[in-house]
């Protein structure tokens, strides 16, 4: 789900929400821009109606529910998230799997790599003979990664990724697609 904006500070239930607009008011700001800080900033969002389905009221109750429906419910919500292999539901689903199958992500041992990078984000876990290495990109553009001494990034040892085929590249180099992560796992 994504966060539902409102456009209104009386669509808001948060006491927190009210009793911090009454301090910015204080402070000089506007309702107009408070609205603004509050749809950032409020834990409205986490407290909107679970999105089962595309039915009436997101196949959350047959009633009326005490907080809005996000608008975008009839193409985000559960059931469609089910039926896509490449969702974000699926992908958490397939991590959990891989923690819960490899005992390394559990026991293993940290060591990040490329530390002062702020578009990428790389760590390796060893736990006994077996070892994994992740890379992560935060940049919204293609970024080359060369694999840390050690690692080899030959796509047998791909055991996750977030794009709906695997990342390009060979032994000591991939090119990352914006926001691409991938899991290598050696045994």
């Amino acid at each position: 789900m994504v966060n539902n904006k409102l456009n209104s500070l009386d669509e808001f239930k948060d006491v927190v929400t009210f009793n911090n607009e009454r301090v910015f008011r204080k402070l000089g700001v506007s309702k107009k821009r408070y609205l603004k800080i509050a749809n950032k900033t409020s834990r409205e969002n986490s407290r909107t109606p679970v999105q089962w389905d595309s039915s009436p009221n997101a196949g959350f109750t047959t009633g009326t529910p005490w907080f809005g429906v996000n608008k975008n419910y009839r193409t985000i919500n559960v059931a469609a998230e089910e039926a896509d292999p490449f969702s974000v539901l699926n992908y958490y689903r397939k991590l959990f799997s891989l923690r819960q199958n490899n005992r390394v992500f559990v026991y293993g041992k940290y060591k990040e790599h490329f530390r002062k990078s702020k578009k990428l984000y790389c760590y390796e876990m060893t736990y006994g003979k077996d070892k994994a290495l992740i890379v992560c990109s935060f940049s919204d553009e293609n970024l080359q990664f060369k694999a840390p001494k050690g690692f080899s990034l030959d796509e047998k040892y791909i055991a996750l990724y977030n794009y709906p085929d695997k990342p390009n590249g060979d032994r000591d180099e991939l090119f990352l697609r914006p926001y691409e992560a991938a899991v290598f796992l050696y045994k």
